[in-house]
């Protein structure tokens, strides 16, 4: 009776040895997919960087990359449903985004421009987002999807808009911020894209007679979900500069457009205006 104990105990022990590495194994299986679709990290991105930071690292960039090809195969899944459904607008606007999913593999593959991973994982998040909603009719059965998604949609933009603001500053001499300029910056920026959306919104209404907006409430709720967007972006960006983040993640995409573009950039002085 006193072997049982120790007997169980092994037992225990195995079967949960066994678990962890079939899903270790599960996991790196997961991951080498994700490095071929999305790109491996690169050295760039982890100068500087500690052992143990290095791996924080590279476990963040791996899981941040699988739920981006989640999401691309799931857009995927939308533009068959909308092809049964009929609604070829919907289709049209999944394959186009799938399309649009093979852009930072070719860029990489073929002018060494690596998007950041973050910066990509938004943009295929917000158009996720978009189309889900457009072919499942949650815009039409949850009030609040029209506002999450101009939260996501906006927040994206603004960190589109504060990684260019950041490379522009750390790269080309024409232009020079502090961290507080960038966040103003990428607020305005931001927001007056939202602006702009509203603006088509109101313009198809107009012309098609169609019903984007409905009304002034949800016009300025949209903005203010914009506004709330970019602000959250500008002070998460802040917070990247300042820990190093945003180095490391725009490592290889800033070296690259400096040396494509950056680089043939003349600052404008007064005396050539």
């Amino acid at each position: 009776m006193t072997d049982e104990p120790e007997k169980t105990g092994g037992i225990t022990k195995g079967v949960t040895d066994g678990a962890a590495k079939i899903g270790h194994t599960a996991g790196d299986a997961v991951g080498g997919v994700v490095e071929r679709v999305q790109g491996p990290v690169t050295d760039k991105e982890l100068e500087g960087l500690t052992p143990a930071q290095i791996e924080k690292y590279r476990k963040k960039a791996r899981r941040v990359g699988t739920i981006s090809l989640l999401i691309k195969i799931g857009i995927g899944i939308l533009a068959i449903m909308a092809l049964i459904e009929g609604e070829m607008v919907w289709v049209f606007a999944g394959l186009f985004t799938l399309a649009f999913a093979f852009l930072p593999s070719l860029l990489r593959k073929n002018y060494s421009i690596s998007i950041p991973w973050m910066l990509e994982f938004l943009i295929f998040f917000a158009l996720f987002l978009h189309t889900a909603g457009g072919v499942l009719n949650l815009y039409a059965t949850y009030e609040w999807w029209d506002t999450m998604t101009h939260f996501v949609s906006t927040f994206m933009l603004a960190v589109v808009a504060l990684t260019v603001i950041y490379l522009m500053h750390t790269y080309w001499s024409g232009l020079t911020m502090d961290i507080r300029a960038i966040m103003i910056f990428t607020i305005f920026i931001a927001a007056f894209l939202g602006a702009i959306w509203e603006i088509m919104e109101w313009s198809t209404d107009q012309i098609f007679g169609t019903h984007e907006q409905n009304g002034l409430d949800d016009t300025m709720k949209d903005l203010v979900m914009d506004m709330v967007g970019a602000m959250i972006a500008a002070m998460l960006g802040a917070k990247w500069i300042i820990d190093g983040t945003m180095k490391g993640m725009t490592a290889d995409f800033g070296d690259a457009l400096n040396e494509k573009v950056f680089e043939d950039l003349e600052p404008v002085t007064s005396e050539k205006v």
